[in-house]
Parts: structure tokens; C-alpha cells; sequence
């Protein structure tokens, strides 16, 4: 299968979606800074202290498990064009393993992968 995306065009474009879902993620966290800066006004940072302590922690090591999705190595399935102008449907991949020549593996072998980097929003 050939695709008739040049490299440096699929960098650009896969860079210009990683801003996009950047400003999109820092927007949001913009959003509920502000929501939280109305409760603090309308209630004071006291009473948010206490209602925050009075939430039972959670610990990340017990309650949560990384899967591949939440690396920024991660590429979802996406459409390609091909040479003769169809498209196929790509595979999602773990670009990192990819560039390496290493075999995939299965999604949830993010908790035990060296190459994991997980994907902040801010």
C-alpha cells in the first residue's frame, strides 16, 4: 500500500491537529478555572477547602491503569489516500514502536511500556 501523503506534509497536518487539540484542552481547563474561581467567590476559599477534604482521595497506583489511547505515541485509525486516489483505513499504531521496528502490542501493555509518555492537557 502506497500513500500519496508526503511526509512532510502528514508531519505538518498531524502537527497543526496536535495544537488544535491542545488549545482545545487549555481552553477547557480555562473554563473550569473560571468555574471555580465563582464558587470560591460566592462561597469562599474556606468552604471549598473543606468540601475538597471532605472528598475521599484516590490513589492513581490502585484505581488507575494507562492504556496505550492515553500516550502521546498513541495515532488513532485514521483514512489515508492511496496512490490510485481511494483511501484505506489505517490502523491505530504506537508511533514510537513503529519508528523503532518493534512489534505492537496490545493496548493495556501501556502500564508496563518504557515508551509510555502520558498525554497532559496542560
Amino acid at each position: 500500500m502506497r500513500v500519496c501523503e508526503p511526509v512532510e506534509l502528514a508531519y505538518l497536518r498531524e502537527q497543526a491537529d496536535r495544537e488544535q487539540q491542545q488549545d482545545q484542552q487549555a481552553e477547557e481547563w480555562g473554563f473550569a478555572v473560571l468555574e471555580l474561581a465563582e464558587l470560591v467567590k460566592r462561597w469562599g476559599k474556606a468552604a471549598i477547602a473543606r468540601e475538597l477534604a471532605a472528598l475521599p482521595d484516590t490513589s492513581p497506583v490502585i484505581d488507575y491503569a494507562p492504556t496505550c489511547e492515553q500516550c502521546v505515541n498513541w495515532r488513532p485509525q485514521r483514512a489515508a489516500a492511496l496512490a490510485n486516489g481511494t483511501t484505506a483505513q489505517l490502523g491505530d499504531f504506537c508511533e514510537a514502536r513503529a519508528a523503532a521496528d518493534l512489534e505492537q502490542l496490545p493496548k493495556d501493555y501501556a502500564e508496563r511500556c518504557s515508551l509510555y509518555e502520558e498525554k497532559i492537557p496542560f
